[in-house]
């Protein structure tokens, strides 16, 4: 009963409810809405790009977070520690792909310490990284896994957690010993969207949706990696299966960012409409994630839509002397 304290990371996004909130490592968040304190620890991202050090190979980069966490784990007292939530692929911190055999390394330290491992699948769930869920494609085994817009295709509200018999056993256990599982939601169970979430999976099935994901995102990043990878404002071009991050630096050589107050990633994002393509700007990182439905041709024009919206930003910062 000492284990309270929750695990998450700088960068992670969990949600906007009190406790979603503050298991977001996302400053915004924590800044202007008088969070009480909450018993979240934070350990680092894993952003080898930007935190890596200098000639250090990913695999020797997801040792190094392991051990750090393990060290966090030692100062805390891992007999207050519960669990340890994470995103397979970040989302809202930057498109962030975990480096060579991270999860791996991590939940080896969690099982040591009798941790629970959770698994955010919001974004990564129902084939967006290649498998029916991330925590499949980098090697995790959650103990509880939350699941919401794939699970509906985005057609009507609807979330879930899916726990594993361990858990399920400690909850029902608890449940008889009061008499009744004291948690619900005004909406739980609502008829309408569970036939919508279920009709959305019998058609992810129809499509082979795994197969489809897979195709179109090798089709994606090679069609980004031509276009992109020369440019000189695209540090890094990152993702896995069909969501992408472009990471925009002022310099490629250096990695070195752009002052926020030059807006560089908004700049790029309203020239992303105006030549027709809707992507997400998370200041230095623009992020793609294109539904399934989308054909080779229409990512060629997303593609090129992105191309020209970095040269004509890059143009424009070369004139006005803002750009090296």
């Amino acid at each position: 009963p000492e284990k309270r304290k929750i695990i998450s990371r700088f960068g992670a996004f969990h949600g906007s409810t009190i406790m979603g909130a503050a298991l977001s490592g996302l400053p915004h968040m924590h800044k202007s809405f008088n969070l009480p304190p909450l018993p979240v620890i934070f350990a680092a991202r894993p952003f080898h790009y930007l935190d890596g050090l200098p000639g250090e190979a990913e695999h020797d980069y997801a040792t190094r977070l392991a051990q750090e966490l393990e060290a966090l784990i030692l100062a805390e007292g891992p007999e207050t520690i519960a669990a340890m939530i994470a995103e397979p692929v970040m989302g809202a911190g930057g498109v962030l792909v975990p480096p060579e055999g991270y999860f791996p390394k991590v939940q080896a330290v969690l099982r040591k310490y009798d941790i629970l491992m959770l698994s955010d699948e919001v974004v990564c769930g129902f084939g967006r990284t290649g498998n029916w869920f991330g925590s499949q494609t980098f090697g995790m085994e959650p103990d509880m896994l939350s699941v919401a817009k794939g699970l509906s295709s985005g057609h009507l509200p609807i979330g879930g957690v899916i726990i594993s018999d361990k858990v399920y056993q400690c909850v029902a256990d608890e449940a008889h010993k009061v008499g009744v599982f004291g948690h619900g939601f005004t909406y739980s169970g609502h008829p309408v969207t569970a036939a919508v979430a279920a009709e959305a999976i019998r058609i992810y099935r129809e499509i082979d949706l795994v197969s489809q994901a897979r195709r179109l995102g090798d089709y994606l990043h090679a069609a980004l990696a031509d276009a992109l990878n020369d440019h000189t404002l695209v540090g890094e071009v990152r993702g896995r299966g069909f969501i992408a991050g472009i990471q925009i630096v002022e310099d490629r050589a250096t990695r070195r960012a752009f002052a926020p107050e030059l807006r560089i990633g908004t700049d790029v994002e309203r020239r992303c409409r105006e030549h027709g393509v809707m992507i997400r700007n998370m200041g230095d990182v623009l992020a793609i994630c294109p539904p399934y439905v989308i054909a080779p041709k229409e990512i060629d024009y997303m593609v090129d839509g992105i191309r020209a919206a970095l040269d004509e930003t890059a143009a424009e910062h070369l004139r006005t002397g803002q750009l090296a």
